[in-house]
């Protein structure tokens, strides 16, 4: 009878155990809004396909996924999955919870925020009323900040400390930034009483967006918030390869996860997600609230493996359909090979047959091979990405035709336009409201160039009309290399290299507020800061690291290697498991305002991007690494259009994105 005890105890800790892996997801997502609400309609239940195939690939079983959408999704209704899905929770479990909706901001009901306003989620039953004589009865339906942040707490108590939390909001929390051409998902003005006190005077608030309740965190799952936008910011959708409007959250991280290395930790997986955002929508800047920012992903459960995609489906013996697309990097003219299933990283193999990628969704795509790769099932070949495909960024130019002012004759005249517009091909021309990537405008003394995401001149013709073409050609030039570095993302599987950005004060690095900034909005400076830099190699091969510097105007400055600092492409070998800080390189941050970018390239060779950026791609030694070979193409893209053929990857290049603030006045 003992033994049957004890056996009986073993079967229910080793089923504890078993369940403790358990992964499980809400997905909330409204878009459908009755006329009624006076919220418009949005495009969220496109975000529902995105999740649910990302979460599926993470290792999510379907069983384990709840959906809630549109008029399921009232006030009452979300409370409800809430609750039932914090009650499915076990210790250990990793959970996530999704909000595709509008987002806004109410008047405050507790006097918790600084800024007087609550932040909410819209359900479907919510009003919008704006100023409104009853805030008690119109506020009634929405979901605040204090109410969700209690779920949370509910959920990660669930979890226990060995749990992991992450929530993901694609919603915006009130603002009036606008760019761009997909609808935004909040935006109106914050719903406020009658007599509301005036809160012109408040700053913002500096605290989370999302208040998670109570104070004791014994015994609770780490979590970590991702939201769109800032508080305030609107949060705009974005289009994907196929045209579809999506959430600009739902869409980067569903790629963001497609294409990580080892050890990826919250932090590093935000960054990822921030470059994509980057390149969808300049002025919208993602959120990460938490306490697990630096905890390995899913507490250490995401999928460790080099990208690869299962045959979803054999057309004829040499063509196949992938269950994968662009978001993993199987874009049209992509080169990839089929290795044998089960393999973990191809460097050094040969590929049962070789191909490319002929057509692609986000999540399919088409090959065609060199030969049959003669598989017995198609489950036994999986296919490599062996050569990616660059998609040339082409700038569009708008031409300034009305006056800017009242009595000014300065604009160009329509013959100018039509010559313009004709010697700039393929560069498309436009003129009027429609949208473009720079703005060219005249002066009686020169042209201008004008980043229209950002306002900054980007360059200035004082060659008179004779040069005009051939200055926008190369201005051009400029622009789509810029975007092209800019949104470069490529990673290798093994790399594990971070780079941090370390405030420098009283002659020290401040270490502590880099590594534990829980509360990070994103990266924000201000001019005369000064930081160094801090490099952390938690893979298992050295690696040589360079840095360029893209700054808000669109010029491009080198980092690392730095030869004014005496910091040499020697220098950069930063061996596994090694952590070091530039300190006898300190970096005054300086104008233009605006985003900027660090873009990090790793390799396994020595590097020296300074040199090609001083001499514009010609080099004073051959380019030897694969990603000083992409660099240096990258001088020439408007004239060759071909990017792809550049061998075999190696190396990896990300961003850590920053912004840069005019000093506080004392």
């Amino acid at each position: 009878m003992i033994r049957i005890a004890f056996i009986s105890v073993l079967l229910l800790a080793l089923l504890s155990k078993g369940q403790s892996q358990t992964k499980k997801a809400l997905v909330i997502a409204i878009g459908n809004y009755p006329a009624s609400s006076n919220w418009p309609v949005i495009s969220s239940n496109n975000d529902i396909p995105y999740m649910l195939k990302t979460l599926q690939r993470q290792g999510f079983e379907s069983g384990n996924i709840t959906i809630l959408k549109d008029s399921e999704a009232t006030k009452a209704g979300i409370e409800a999955a809430l609750k039932s899905f914090a009650n499915k929770l076990r210790p250990s479990d990793v959970a996530i919870i999704h909000f595709s909706c509008h987002g806004a901001q109410l008047q405050d009901d507790n006097g918790d925020e600084s800024d007087g306003l609550d932040e909410v989620l819209v359900p479907f039953n919510a009003v919008y009323t704006g100023t409104t004589g009853d805030l008690t009865k119109d506020s009634a339906n929405y979901l605040r900040d204090d109410l969700f942040g209690k779920y949370v707490r509910e959920c990660r108590m669930k979890l226990g400390s060995e749990g992991d939390l992450l929530v993901l909001i694609n919603a915006c929390h009130s603002g009036t930034i606008t760019r761009g051409s997909g609808k935004s998902r909040g935006g109106k003005p914050a719903i406020l009483a009658k007599n509301a006190p005036d809160l012109s005077d408040k700053g913002p608030d500096k605290l989370q967006q999302f208040k998670e309740g109570g104070e004791s965190e014994s015994n609770l799952a780490t979590y970590i918030i991702y939201s769109a936008a800032s508080a305030n910011e609107v949060d705009k959708e974005v289009t994907d390869n196929e045209q579809k409007p999506v959430g600009s959250l739902t869409y980067a991280i569903s790629a963001a996860l497609e294409q990580l290395p080892e050890h990826t930790s919250y932090r590093s997986l935000f960054a990822r997600i921030q470059s994509i955002m980057l390149e969808k929508s300049l002025r919208q800047h993602p959120v990460m609230e938490g306490n697990g920012i630096d905890r390995t992903l899913f507490g250490g459960r995401y999928i460790e493996q080099q990208s690869f995609s299962e045959i979803a489906k054999r057309l004829t013996t040499r063509e196949y359909i992938l269950k994968k697309g662009s978001l993993a990097g199987l874009d049209v003219g992509a080169k990839v090979g089929v290795f044998p299933a089960t393999t973990q990283n191809i460097q050094g193999l040969t590929p049962i047959a070789s191909g490319i990628v002929t057509a692609a969704g986000p999540f399919s795509s088409t090959i065609k091979l060199d030969a049959d790769p003669k598989l017995a099932q198609i489950t036994a070949g999986w296919v490599f990405v062996t050569e990616p495909v660059f998609k040339i960024p082409i700038a569009v130019l708008k031409i300034e035709t009305k006056q800017v002012s009242k009595g000014s004759n300065v604009v160009y005249t329509d013959q100018e336009v039509e010559n313009i517009t004709k010697q700039l091909s393929p560069n498309p021309v436009v003129t009027g409201d429609a949208s473009a990537d720079l703005l060219l405008k005249k002066s009686s003394r020169q042209d201008s160039l004008i980043m229209i995401s950002s306002g900054l001149v980007f360059s200035v013709n004082e060659g008179g009309v004779q040069s005009r073409i051939e200055w926008l050609k190369t201005a051009l030039q400029q622009y789509s290399q810029y975007v092209f570095i800019r949104d470069l993302a490529m990673i290798e599987a093994k790399s594990g290299l971070e780079v941090k950005l370390v405030p420098y004060k009283n002659g020290e690095p401040d270490t502590g507020k880099a590594v534990s900034s829980s509360n990070m909005e994103h990266y924000k400076f201000s001019v005369k800061d000064t930081v160094v830099l801090w490099v952390t190699n938690y893979g298992k091969q050295s690696l040589y690291i360079n840095i360029l510097d893209l700054l808000p105007d669109g010029s491009i400055q080198p980092i690392l290697p730095n030869k004014g600092q005496k910091i040499f492409p020697e220098d950069l070998k930063i061996r596994a498991g090694e952590s070091k800080i530039f300190t006898n390189y300190t970096i005054s941050l300086e104008p233009p305002y605006g985003t900027e970018v660090f873009k990090i390239f790793t390799s396994r060779g020595e590097m020296n991007m300074e040199d090609l950026v001083i001499t514009r791609g010609t080099g004073t030694r051959g380019a030897s690494t694969y990603m000083e070979k992409l660099f240096k193409k990258s001088f020439g893209i408007l004239e060759r259009g071909d990017m792809s053929n550049t061998g075999l990857q190696e190396g990896s290049a990300s961003s850590l994105i920053f912004e840069i603030v005019p000093a506080k006045k004392k």
